[in-house]
């Protein structure tokens, strides 16, 4: 929650939900992003200014950069070579030494990576609603676009055949892609989904096994498609066998499909005759079954929070689970070679998993990746990310140059922080069950433990006036904090709120809590040992965070947009106003009468509150991320975008250039200053 008055900014997410799993892992329902047609002027490239009077850029905000590595999300194997979907970028891994897996190089791509195949010195990879790109991965070291192809869907999975690549395009079916060109793919054939959802595709000779998932309501049938690619250019279904559960991956060994089907683990589809395929047997894993790859006898199943799941899948009937190993957080995806299996986890990142029979399953050597961006504050040029891995962290970031982010060090805390607030020379880290933890930024690129104390209930935001600190503290409300000893801080009193207590502002005698169920509560805090509730009103749907300007709260309230709160009377607040979006308003930053607001399916939105009782939107940018965090920093939006890492937007703020033009394209930008 960016408080954005002062040098120091602050922000915060919410880490508790976490869908089991997403078609396209973000954005589900997201509208076409707008675009902005520019004024007739700046087709010249310029406009010139008459007087020093600043009007709003057009097409804001704008993209300027972005720190693109995430969690580990798909994993392919080829000899002794591994190629990791990672956020935004693909990483190439030697695992020459399995204890100790190497990266070599990675390549930025337009989009999170939701699949990857591996064929002829090429990596075929999905990437949601950006298609499908083709990567030269011949010189290990330096991996290279060759070839896009933006599908009409959504590219959930893909693979390779021949000189054809075949992408399960969630709502727009399957796409058959001539790749006999790798840089210049083209499709070549397609088949409708029949409202269908296709999550996989798996080549076996003539046929394409595909999942599919139904969108009718009621839930229709999902199941496994099989088509005819005789014909690649025509591709027609021959069969088609229903199956429990939603159907997310799948692999073919021998006469069999085995499909990661979610709550209803694995399922063996008999394939024997491609023209009447039937299930013959299923294993019910302990969680959700998201992916699944087959060695010999072994099935390897991604089973969500229960890590690799081991099956025996020697006697078809009669599977049995040979055994299963943690791998960190959410086993998300694996592959399997040579009795060893590979699996993309969320926190864990790459983990190699000896699976030689007959000893269980035992975790031989793994690679760190990023994790989560959950949290972001911003002074200064530097970014303070709250990272959610193994361990969870603070990432301190270059932004001097926003279009090209840089880690500069990553330290590791307690729990995921859900908030770096920033007050004299030090970061206050709500970090859940943990409670507060404060840092030491005397060096600020190397935050120091300094002291912590452990809240009653889940410390989730913060907001430090002078000595004491506000903690929005979950299912205990506001706690009060007195940190004038930051290596020994001690509560001074605490209010119950109805609702677990979110987002924190704090103004002058009254801390205003966002109250995920209970809206927005008023807390008189003038007696910090004894704060007492004075006021409240409810949202219409759960308030994740506030921020208050003036008069004013404005409550970031889901899926009911933002919310605006006449707050002049704290004891009978009112509602005056509010602003739709599409999404879920989630955290909020405000500077010079804009309001910024992160909105989780992948967008921010700028409203223009000088009149407060009326937002008026003035901006929206799509991400390729969830958008949880923002704060502002010398002109520029910065966003925590989850499994995308890290963006850096322009503000919409006026700019005036010393060459007295304002343009819109910053390669052509000079010396500038920034109004406000």
């Amino acid at each position: 929650m960016d408080r954005c008055t002062g040098s120091f900014l602050s922000a915060a997410i919410f880490l508790e939900e976490r869908p089991e799993f997403s078609l396209a892992w973000r954005k589900v329902g997201r509208m076409i992003g707008r675009q902005y047609q520019a004024l007739a002027a700046m087709a010249l490239g310029a406009i010139l200014l008459v007087s020093s009077t600043q009007s709003t850029a057009q097409g804001c905000p704008q993209l300027l950069g972005r720190w693109p590595h995430g969690p580990a999300g798909a994993v392919a194997i080829e000899g002794t070579t591994a190629y990791v979907g990672a956020g935004a970028t693909l990483v190439v891994v030697d695992v020459t030494d399995l204890a100790s897996p190497v990266q070599l190089g990675f390549v930025t791509l337009s989009d999170i990576v939701l699949d990857v195949v591996v064929d002829g010195g090429f990596a075929f990879v999905a990437l949601g609603p950006s298609g499908m790109a083709v990567l030269d991965v011949s010189t290990p070291t330096t991996p290279t676009v060759v070839g896009v192809l933006d599908t009409p869907g959504d590219a959930l999975g893909i693979a390779v055949s021949g000189t054809y690549a075949y992408v399960a395009d969630e709502y727009s079916g399957l796409r058959v892609i001539s790749i006999a060109t790798p840089s210049a793919p083209v499709e070549a054939g397609s088949l409708d989904p029949d409202f269908q959802a296709y999550t996989d595709v798996v080549i076996d000779g003539n046929y394409a096994f595909i999942t599919v998932i139904s969108a009718s309501f009621p839930v229709g049938d999902h199941g496994l498609r099989v088509l005819s690619i005789a014909n690649p250019s025509a591709p027609s279904e021959v069969s088609f066998a229903p199956i429990s559960g939603n159907p997310y991956r799948l692999t073919i060994s021998g006469d069999f499909a085995y499909v990661a089907a979610s709550h209803s683990g694995l399922r063996v589809i008999s394939v024997a005759n491609p023209m009447t395929p039937i299930e013959v047997d299923f294993f019910d894993t302990q969680f959700i079954a998201l992916d699944v790859a087959v060695d010999g006898s072994l099935a390897f199943v991604a089973d969500q929070y229960g890590g690799l799941r081991v099956i025996d899948i020697s006697t078809p009937g009669a599977l049995n689970e040979h055994g299963f190993v943690a791998t960190g957080s959410i086993a998300s995806a694996v592959a399997a070679f040579a009795e060893f299996a590979f699996v993309a986890d969320d926190f864990g990142g790459l983990v190699i998993v000896d699976v030689a029979l007959p000893s269980p399953p035992v975790i031989f050597g793994s690679l760190e990746f990023a994790g989560y961006s959950h949290s972001v504050s911003a002074a200064a040029g530097l970014g303070f990310v709250g990272t959610a891995r193994m361990p969870p962290g603070i990432r301190v970031m270059d932004l001097s140059i926003p279009s090209a982010p840089v880690e500069l060090n990553t330290v590791n805390t307690l729990g995921t922080p859900q908030e770096v607030f920033l007050s004299g020379w030090r970061a206050y880290s709500p970090e859940l069950s943990y409670g507060l933890v404060i840092y030491d930024l005397t060096t600020p690129t190397t935050p120091v433990h300094l002291g912590m104390i452990d809240t009653p209930g889940e410390a989730r935001d913060v907001v430090v006036v002078g000595t004491t600190a506000y903690v929005a503290d979950g299912t205990s409300g506001l706690c009060v904090i007195n940190v004038s000893n930051p290596t020994a801080p001690d509560e001074l009193g605490s209010e119950d709120t109805p609702g677990p207590a979110f987002g924190i502002d704090v103004k002058g005698a009254y801390a205003y809590l966002a109250s995920t169920t209970s809206g927005l509560r008023v807390i008189d805090i003038s007696n910090g040992f004894d704060p007492f509730e004075v006021g409240s009103i409810p949202t219409p749907d759960d308030a994740f965070d506030v921020l208050v300007v003036g008069g004013h709260a404005f409550v970031a309230a889901g899926t009911s947009g933002v919310r605006v709160i006449d707050i002049s009377v704290p004891a009978a607040p009112v509602e005056v106003g509010f602003h739709d979006i599409d999404g879920r308003a989630f955290d909020l930053a405000f500077a010079a009468g804009y309001l910024y607001v992160a909105n989780t399916i992948g967008r921010v939105v700028v409203l223009d509150v000088s009149t407060p009782a009326a937002p008026v939107e003035v901006g929206v940018a799509d991400t390729i991320g969830n958008s949880n965090s923002i704060a502002l920093d010398g002109g520029l939006i910065v966003l925590a975008d989850e499994r995308a890492g890290v963006a850096v937007l322009d503000d919409c703020q006026d700019q005036v250039f010393a060459d007295g033009f304002e343009v819109f394209e910053t390669a052509a930008w000079s010396e500038f200053t920034v109004g406000r």
